[in-house]
């Protein structure tokens, strides 16, 4: 891994340094431009840096009923996307596409996946990046081919690189998973793992328990058809256990999406998708701090199927709101964003611009450098049309509310000011939590705060924004923006 020499320079505190909280009101616009983005229907896509100028940057892959497509748009730091040509990527449907740094160069790599038409199978591939947006296929990678599959990156053994998950359906039509182990240079050794295949659902990674280790949360059906959701629990060495007697309510067609929904520092999760009455549902689980979860009754979710869940802070109040579309019970395509009213509470926000959407997916990124959270939607819409709409988040970040004012943390510093790839920490008199997240929303590190000395927290990735949020254990929360130069 290359050695960071880059400094880092702490910018002002966002949220809690000031002297009072966000205003709630929530703002999107479509954007009406002459769009440079592929028409997409059953549909995929991911926000990452891939060209290193802090400014985020998208894949699309879509099939719109007679022709795959794949492309890359570049993001010239204002929100502008121009259409990066010859892309050695594959064109697929029913894909999955996930982004992680595979080989330590601090450049995003591609992971593709979905179904072959040439050759009338499942593949799965891998794409180095050059560091300047340019892509090669790793060919020594050897990944299993799957259909109707789901696939994600988490450093499963503990080691400090991102390893491979997938999961779907084979050549011979079985329901399979494998997970691949990492060597730091971006080499993959398949490793025997106790997970059930299933296929039309999602795989996605997060510590439930809080031993900072990714558990597994896998949904779909079995071989049987079965529609299923299991929560495997990390032994630490990359090996999972099955968790018996969860909550969860088995789906295909399924979404999932952790975030800690009523901020007691824990990730709780949402899971849509139909059930084995075929009834389309959207369930939010609240977790204890252990890894149990309990169901969450009377909320607001429409439910859906076929369809993608996000969370992100879109007004600024420090908490996870989140935006689903899909299909509902009568095969409507929607599009609907709740608020988080500050304690895992969700109300639905009307007369939002959002068009529904079917099959497809959701992004969320700060495009245009604003310090808000714009979003990109993509699926059919309800004249089953292709869609891949841009909405900008018009949130002003500088309004204040009523609320109750917030004590300065007397006692916390983070610094050095510069600093050579890692910052401190230092916090005396008070217990509390810590979390490091991408402007993606992508949590990077957390952990607890050393009560009685330093903490530190490593910052691999050079130009990289992230976002440092410090909760105290009275409930104060304080964030900072951290750049990586």
């Amino acid at each position: 891994m290359k050695q960071l020499t880059s400094k880092i320079y702490m910018i002002c505190c966002l949220w809690a340094m000031s002297q009072f909280a966000f205003a709630q009101s929530v703002q999107f616009e479509p954007v009406h431009t002459k769009s440079p983005f592929v028409a997409s229907s059953e549909s995929t896509m991911a926000f990452a840096d891939v060209n290193g100028d802090q400014a985020p940057d998208l894949l699309i892959s879509t099939y719109n009923g007679e022709d795959c497509a794949i492309k890359l748009y570049t993001n010239d730091g204002k929100g502008n996307y121009q259409n990066v040509t010859q892309l050695p990527f594959e064109k697929l449907s029913r894909s999955s596409v996930a982004f992680a740094d595979v080989n330590g160069d601090q450049a995003p790599d591609l992971l593709l996946n979905g179904f072959h038409a040439k050759s009338f199978q499942g593949i799965t591939r891998l794409y180095l990046n050059d560091g300047k947006g340019g892509f090669a296929e790793q060919k020594e990678a050897a990944l299993q081919g799957v259909d109707f599959g789901a696939i994600a990156f988490a450093d499963v053994d503990n080691d400090g690189d991102q390893d491979i998950f997938l999961s779907g359906v084979d050549a011979q039509l079985k329901t399979v998973a494998r997970m691949y182990i990492n060597n730091g240079k971006g080499n993959f050794q398949e490793t025997t793992i106790s997970v059930q295949g299933l296929a039309r659902g999602a795989a996605t990674f997060a510590d439930v328990d809080g031993d900072q280790l990714p558990d597994l949360l896998l949904t779909g059906v079995n071989a049987a058809y079965v529609p299923t959701a299991q929560l495997y629990k990390n032994k630490g060495n990359g090996q999972f256990t099955l968790v018996k007697n969860t909550p969860f309510t088995g789906v295909h067609g399924s979404a999932a999406a952790f975030a800690d929904v009523d901020n007691d520092q824990d990730l709780d999760v949402l899971i849509t998708g139909l059930n084995k009455l075929k009834q389309a549902t959207t369930i939010l689980y609240q977790n204890d701090g252990l890894g149990n979860f309990e169901r969450v009754e009377n909320t607001p979710f429409q439910g859906t199927s076929d369809g993608a869940v996000a969370f992100a802070d879109i007004d600024g109040d420090r908490d996870a709101d989140v935006l689903i579309t899909g299909l509902d019970q009568q095969q409507r395509k929607i599009a609907t964003l709740y608020q988080n009213q500050g304690n895992g509470q969700f109300a639905l926000l009307k007369n939002m611009p959002f068009a529904g959407a079917g099959l497809g997916s959701i992004g969320f990124a700060d495009i245009d450098q604003d310090n808000d959270l714009d979003v990109m939607i993509t699926g059919a819409n309800n004249e089953a049309k292709p869609t891949t709409q841009l909405y900008k988040n018009g949130h002003d970040f500088n309004a204040v509310s009523s609320k109750k004012p917030q004590t300065a943390f007397a006692h916390l510093k983070v610094y050095p000011v510069p600093s050579l790839g890692k910052v401190t920490i230092e916090a005396t008199g008070f217990a509390g939590t810590y979390q490091l997240v991408d402007l993606n929303g992508q949590k990077i590190a957390a952990g607890k705060i050393n009560a009685r000395g330093r903490t530190p927290i490593v910052l691999q990735q050079r130009n990289r924004v992230y976002m440092l949020r410090v909760t105290r254990e009275d409930g104060q929360v304080f964030t900072y923006k951290l750049i990586n130069k």
